[in-house]
């Protein structure tokens, strides 16, 4: 549980978790009540995959400022089983808070824009559930001058696919709501827009 740093103090919980269950079912069911169906197998076609959003971030004091996060990333992947696709991608990224931040602590004496921004590499991992899925990337800012950025960052959410008129089964358009935190500490929230082909 947690605001996503939409609104600050950030009091949840923002450690990731495994659960582990066990079920027990006196009366199995029997093969023969199974309908038998062949699936076909995931396809070898690299995935690409262009996504643009726009994020939410409350900086200090609380009930301070609401400042915007724009950011483009591509990603390239394959369908690993029929509900599982892995990619690898780059990002970059531009955070209002970052430019109010260093212009008012003067930290760079000028170029204001390209220090607010970070540009990174990452690894994504989707399941699918039909047309929902949950998305998870772990990234590494490599650009990143900003003391507001953190280097090591991970993504979580929820996308939902909408296939394309009059495309293959595999283009879709995209959108979904995110949660970007910086060492496992929220940093904003995101609407996300992609397009797969």
């Amino acid at each position: 549980f947690s605001t996503g740093a939409i609104q600050i103090p950030n009091l949840g919980i923002n450690i990731p978790a495994w659960n582990i269950g066990l079920r027990f079912q006196p009366v199995p069911y029997l093969k023969e009540e199974f309908i038998k169906r062949e699936l076909m197998p995931p396809g070898k076609k690299i995935l690409f995959d262009v996504a643009t959003g726009i994020g939410f971030q409350e900086q200090q004091p609380a009930n301070g400022p609401m400042y915007h996060v724009y950011f483009l990333q591509l990603s390239a992947g394959r369908m690993l089983t029929r509900w599982n696709k892995l990619s690898i991608g780059a990002a970059g990224s531009y955070k209002e808070a970052a430019n109010s931040f260093i212009k008012q602590q003067e930290i760079y004496p000028d170029h204001f824009f390209l220090n607010s921004c970070a540009a990174s590499g990452f690894v994504k991992d989707d399941i699918l559930f039909g047309f929902v899925g949950i998305s998870l990337s772990l990234g590494y800012n490599f650009y990143s001058p900003s003391p507001l950025e953190y280097k090591f960052y991970q993504k979580l959410g929820l996308p939902v696919y909408l296939p394309a008129f009059g495309k293959e089964k595999n283009d879709r358009f995209s959108i979904g709501v995110f949660v970007t935190a910086g060492e496992f500490t929220a940093d904003y929230v995101s609407l996300d827009l992609g397009f797969q082909f």
